[in-house]
């Protein structure tokens, strides 16, 4: 009886200690190696984006939806527009005098399955005078069972998310997610702006991609980025790259191949749960025309 006695106590320390570590995982403070002393901050101030025209890239994409890895095309359209303060819209009055230019980074997602096809549209903008910090997002599913549409605005301490979900138990309503984190669904613009270097590493809290039908939970978490060196093949030329990989805990990690070469092209990512992209095309045009 007495060994049972010290089987069921050393048991009880060790659930404790595994709390005790996930806990302190959740709120453990960025600490001096943070994300925020490695941005460039001229790097959205560069004449390119000045230019009138879009950047299209597209990438042969997947993911896995039912149970099967599924193929499909992404595409990523990043341009310049004008926003005015009043409605944080673009602005069709350029007479205004509260202009601010913002850089807008849509993705845009179409996923055939047997049963019907996935849309998502995800919208993203950054003040040019801040690149940083998302300015806002913008999320929208479309699929046989519903629609659903999520809009992640800065708070004084965060981020609040306006939703309206077609799912039980969530339905329209509103959360709050406080503190300094990043979004992994702005990391494809976000690691472009940094000044990154062999063997550099740094934490940032990271929310966990916000593209589904569902609201879900709001959390944020402590991730480690490593960057390393390699290259990459695209259309038959060789281009050196920085490999980037965000650790999320013991075995999941997700790994960004980013051009070195301004303007810092997204090349490649793959993520722990198979949700990978690989650049196809890319090109300056006026989609609108």
């Amino acid at each position: 009886m007495r060994f049972y006695h010290y089987l069921f106590i050393v048991f009880a320390i060790l659930i404790c200690c595994t709390s005790m570590a996930q806990n302190e995982k959740r709120s453990t403070p960025i600490n001096e190696s943070s994300y925020q002393k490695h941005v460039n901050p001229n790097w959205a101030k560069q004449a390119i984006w000045d230019d009138g025209l879009a950047e299209v890239a597209t990438y042969e994409a997947s993911q896995k939806i039912y149970g099967k890895q599924r193929s499909y095309e992404c595409v990523y359209v990043t341009v310049k527009e004008v926003f005015n303060e009043a409605f944080k819209v673009k602005t069709d009055d350029y007479s205004r005098t509260d202009l601010y230019d913002v850089l807008k980074v849509n993705r845009f997602e179409r996923i055939e399955t047997e049963q019907y096809p996935y849309h998502y549209s995800t919208n993203m903008f950054f003040k040019r005078s801040e690149p940083l910090k998302l300015h806002k997002m913008i999320i929208s599913s479309q699929e046989w069972c519903g629609s659903t549409f999520k809009v992640y605005t800065p708070e004084e301490n965060g981020y609040k998310i306006n939703y309206h979900s077609y799912w039980d138990g969530e339905g329209t309503g509103e959360k709050i997610q406080e503190g300094d984190f990043l979004f992994e669904d702005q990391l494809p613009f976000t690691l472009r702006m940094m000044e990154l270097s062999k063997g550099l590493k740094f934490n940032a809290r990271l929310m966990p991609s916000q593209v589904s039908a569902k609201v879900g939970p709001i959390y944020a978490d402590l991730a480690i980025f490593r960057v390393g060196s390699t290259t990459f093949m695209f259309n038959e030329t060789e281009i050196e790259a920085w490999r980037i990989s965000v650790k999320l805990d013991l075995e999941r990690a997700n790994i960004y191949t980013i051009e070195k070469a301004y303007p810092n092209r997204v090349l490649e990512i793959k993520t722990w749960d198979q949700r990978n992209l690989k650049l196809k095309s890319i090109d300056r045009y006026a989609y609108w025309e």
